[in-house]
């Protein structure tokens, strides 16, 4: 078996990356879905297991007995722990994608922001150095005017006495 040459495999490196990149965002997006779709759910079927039914509600269980109304409500019961429970595991995958989601962005961005910090030291490094140069040049030509001037100075008023 061959090794691919480096340019093949470096441009499939980075295609891996992108298909990667969209297949991890597609799966934060489903997995967002889902939490919020199942927390829904269950934060309805909950407000329908608490409803307390009423005379002018229809009664969907026919055992009016003291036996029919205590399996009514431990079976209510149940259902609003049964979804209790469900809306809290939707809300822990709803923090478990937030911590995905944040550790992603700045795994990724650590990247961007070296490279912008790189930049701008370098683009820093280039204007000190330009600074630099035209300081030197401003203060070699200050000199030379400077020994001009007291050149003459020295050959006009020193000729005088």
């Amino acid at each position: 078996m061959s090794k691919p040459n480096k340019n093949f495999s470096s441009g499939l490196t980075n295609s891996k990356v992108m298909v990667n990149k969209t297949q991890l965002l597609q799966d934060y997006k489903i997995r967002l879905k889902n939490a919020v779709r199942s927390a829904g759910e269950n934060i309805q079927g909950l407000m329908n297991a608490v409803k307390v039914p009423t005379d002018d509600t229809p009664i969907t269980y026919k055992n009016h007995t003291q036996a029919g109304r205590v399996a009514n409500y431990v079976t209510a019961k149940n259902e609003v722990l049964t979804r209790s429970m469900l809306i809290v595991k939707a809300c822990e995958e709803l923090l478990a994608l937030n911590n995905d989601v944040k550790s992603y962005t700045i795994l990724r961005d650590f990247k961007v922001v070296n490279e912008a910090i790189h930049a701008n030291n370098v683009n820093y490094r280039n204007n000190i150095g330009l600074t630099t140069q035209k300081y030197e040049t401003y203060r070699s030509t200050t000199a030379t005017i400077s020994a001009e001037i007291d050149k003459e100075i020295q050959e006009n008023f020193y000729r005088l006495t």
